[in-house]
């Protein structure tokens, strides 16, 4: 085989990779790009809108899109857990 598809869609993908993720690192804390296209899954989009989804505040971060600099910012402040 060339390639497999898990999935039917890039929500389907983002979901999948933050479970995968979770399992395996035992992190529940997620950094996601402002403006990026993550899928539908709210979780992901909680971090841009405040208050959008409050059982995912302190766990769901943003950072700007093509900005190295703000993604090495939180990671350094949020990165150990």
């Amino acid at each position: 085989m060339e390639s497999v598809r898990f999935t039917n869609s890039g929500s389907q993908a983002g979901i999948l990779a933050l479970t995968i993720a979770r399992a395996i690192t035992g992190r529940n804390k997620v950094l996601t790009a402002r403006h990026g296209y993550h899928g539908i899954l709210m979780e992901f989009e909680s971090g841009a809108f405040p208050g959008l989804m409050p059982q995912c505040e302190g766990s769901t971060f943003v950072g700007g899109f093509n900005d190295a600099e703000s993604f090495e910012r939180i990671l350094s402040e949020h990165g150990d857990a």
